[in-house]
């Protein structure tokens, strides 16, 4: 037992300690300068989860093996890939209505926020690159080593390890350590709230890699989907400014989805 948290908070301590090494600090003249500190970030984040796969190869070989070298089933693969796009999808059905059925959210405009300047290396990092480092180590690495332990249950492993992925969030503190105690008590409030939304998540990605059958591809695809559309915009459900029918059809899509979701969720 004492294993499993060690190493799992070892894990988390290569990866955010990664992000306080000593980086490039002149930006190329053709670079924007966020394009610049993603790029440094993603650069950490990649060279801590190849060191954490080391150490995980090192310490633990056949589980790395086992998690690892995926098997090549086709059909296992397309459901891994649907799965967390359709459970999603169902879940943050609200999100959907209100893009393609109301005038408050602009589905043109999101999908071109997306996909411009698709160069940039905020995007990357955003949609594509943290999504993969974060699930191999969080759930490629942490999650299996407590399924695998003997000592915990699926579901006391599932809610067990997004705490060392929730934790690793509030590194960011730091940053603000220097700032007035207004702007220090915000930055510490929004972390603690992000930390709690992302043992939420991690919650939810461990189900998904489980249900999916154990591929990683599961999680990544769903981390990805999850960035895409953030935070569920709620608000909008009870604003006076929106139409009474309108925040009833929204609240209602909302509700749905979620029904329909845990109705599914039960059966995986």
């Amino acid at each position: 037992m004492a294993y499993e948290i060690l190493k799992s908070t070892l894990v988390s301590c290569i990866f955010v300690g990664f992000a306080y090494l000593p980086k490039p600090k002149q930006c190329p003249s053709n670079m924007p300068y966020e394009s610049f500190e993603a790029w440094n970030t993603t650069k950490a984040a990649v060279y801590a989860t190849l060191i954490n796969l080391v150490v995980h190869l090192l310490t633990d070989s056949d589980l790395f093996y086992n998690n690892f070298i995926p098997n090549f089933d086709s059909s296992a693969i397309i459901y891994a890939m649907l799965l967390p796009i359709v459970m999603n999808t169902i879940l943050f059905f609200g999100e959907w209505v209100q893009f393609f059925g109301s005038k408050t959210r602009d589905f043109r405009e999101f999908i071109e926020d997306i996909f411009q300047h698709t160069e940039n290396m905020v995007k990357f990092k955003f949609y594509i690159s943290a999504p993969a480092v974060e699930e191999i180590c969080y759930r490629g690495i942490i999650l299996n080593l407590f399924l695998n332990s003997g000592d915990y249950t699926v579901t006391q492993s599932i809610l067990i390890s997004p705490l060392f992925f929730s934790v690793s969030h509030l590194h960011h503190i730091i940053k603000a350590m220097n700032e007035d105690s207004d702007i220090l008590k915000r930055e510490i409030a929004q972390r603690i709230f992000q930390a709690g939304f992302t043992w939420l998540f991690g919650v939810y990605s461990g189900f998904i890699y489980i249900s999916s059958g154990g591929y990683l591809l599961a999680p990544i695809i769903l981390h990805s989907y999850c960035n895409l559309i953030q935070i569920p915009h709620l608000g909008i459900c009870f604003s006076s400014d929106t139409e009474p029918i309108l925040r009833k059809i929204l609240l209602g899509s909302y509700i749905i989805g979620i029904a329909v979701f845990f109705c599914l969720a039960f059966q995986l």
